[in-house]
């Protein structure tokens, strides 16, 4: 994995270092700046005042190209690419709460598979112990694939049913001992949806099988807390206790093989920590694949999301993929810190592009970076990740309903379209669209 780092194409910066200028006062400065730099850029990046706090140290109120470039660079948007050689292997989960990493999706969907199946067929076994009657649950997990009291390896025992009667109740199993000991304190923490029938006594039926509730009048209670439901039938003996047991014990271990193996994928671009774990429409790290981030250049860490490790104070990230045909797939455009100001988990009201919270404040500044990607790239065309993908990993399809890029050739601009289950447009009036030159070189 590498990371490349150039800087933002920025107005103010450029034309301060292409400026004949090489010497002067606040005005000059701003002059200079007259009619080639936007008074948005000017006032974002605070550069007026910071050109009359660098004054104040200057002994003649004059400030040299190279201070002035300074100032600006200070606050700039910096380019950080970090580039995929190729893809980061695949991970699954293991039943020891470990990981497991193979090379292509097929290996590790064969691993899962072969996990599952050992976790079904092998991890947990059932059998009578050497006193009659009674069975014990005995777990393979920490034995070599293929152990069984076949081969020799007795397991480890995890717990031991002696024949008689249990009941399955509060998450536990109760022999007629246990189960009389316990009942009046499990009835008690239990909700019953009729307070005229909440059980006043207990007893056993059938030969001591059958648990029955009784309400103030001797009745039996109706409408018992849905865990006592499966107690009121015949209790079962000690094999089927074993093997309710050993189930709960296999779903224990199932859990811990975790998510799906395509939902598992996780790269690794920054010494071995996950920079961003959502999967790629990349398959096996077929085609060049990079994340493009805009970082505002601060000394103080404005906006620090785990997401991004080592990263601070970035503004919108952009995924992108190089396809073969010449394409360049945008996986992703978003930005994480204007959602949260959007959400108010964080607030701050100076920083550009994202203080508002709004789309239409960072995305322009975002696919204009994707159309610099791709003319720099050579890209014949640039392809977005469609409305539906997009909806359905953001899960917003009860907001948006379609989203298109489309790319008008007569003008070299680009007009980016969002509407509703209407089609109705839902940028906000006056911002249904946003045109950006498709700049050259």
């Amino acid at each position: 994995m590498s990371q490349q780092e150039t800087a933002f194409k920025s107005a103010l910066e450029n034309t301060i270092a292409t400026a004949a200028l090489q010497r002067g006062s606040i005005t000059d400065w701003l002059d200079c700046l007259h009619g080639k730099v936007t008074a948005e850029e000017l006032h974002w990046m605070r550069f007026p005042q910071r050109l009359h706090e660098a004054t104040i140290h200057s002994a003649d109120g004059m400030l040299e190209r190279q201070s002035v470039l300074d100032i600006v660079k200070d606050h700039a948007i910096r380019i950080k690419t970090l580039v995929a050689d190729k893809m980061p292997s695949w991970k699954i989960g293991t039943v020891n709460d470990g990981f497991a990493h193979y090379a292509t999706h097929a290996e590790a969907t064969q691993a899962l598979q072969d996990a599952w199946m050992r976790v079904r067929n092998e991890l947990v076994d059932v059998r009578e112990t050497e006193t009659p009657g009674t069975f014990g649950v005995y777990s393979y997990e920490d034995c070599e694939p293929g152990a069984s009291i076949e081969s020799g390896v007795e397991g480890y025992l995890l717990r031991e049913f002696p024949a008689g009667d249990y009941w399955y109740l509060d998450d536990k199993f109760y022999n007629r001992e246990e189960l009389e000991k316990n009942l009046p304190r499990i009835v008690t923490r239990m909700d019953w949806e009729q307070p005229e029938s909440y059980p006043h006594t207990f007893e056993f039926l059938d030969g001591g099988r059958m648990l029955v509730f009784r309400d103030g009048t001797g009745a039996v209670a109706k409408d018992p807390d849905p865990l006592l439901e499966d107690a009121i039938h015949p209790a079962t003996g000690a094999e089927g206790a074993a093997k309710i047991f050993a189930e709960t014990v296999r779903q224990h271990l199932f859990a811990r093989l975790h998510k799906p193996v395509m939902d598992m994928q996780e790269r690794s671009f920054m010494a071995g920590e996950t920079l961003f774990n959502r999967e790629s429409y990349n398959p096996e790290g077929t085609f060049p694949y990079r994340e493009i981030l805009l970082v505002l250049e601060q000394p103080e860490a404005l906006y620090d999301n785990k997401r991004w490790q080592h990263m601070k104070n970035v503004l919108a990230s952009i995924r992108l993929t190089g396809l073969p045909d010449g394409t360049l797939f945008v996986e992703e455009v978003a930005s994480d810190w204007a959602q949260d100001i959007a959400s108010n988990r964080t607030r701050r009201e100076d920083v550009p592009f994202v203080a508002s919270g709004r789309v239409d404040d960072w995305l322009p500044l975002a696919l204009q970076q994707v159309l610099h990607e791709a003319v720099a790239g050579g890209y014949a065309h640039v392809a977005f990740i469609n409305g539906t993908q997009a909806m359905e990993r953001y899960e917003v399809s009860d907001t948006f309903n379609f989203v298109m890029l489309t790319y008008d050739c007569a003008t070299e601009q680009y007009t980016f379209h969002a509407h509703d289950r209407s089609g109705h447009s839902i940028i906000m009036p006056g911002a249904e669209t946003y045109s950006l030159p498709l700049e050259k070189g």
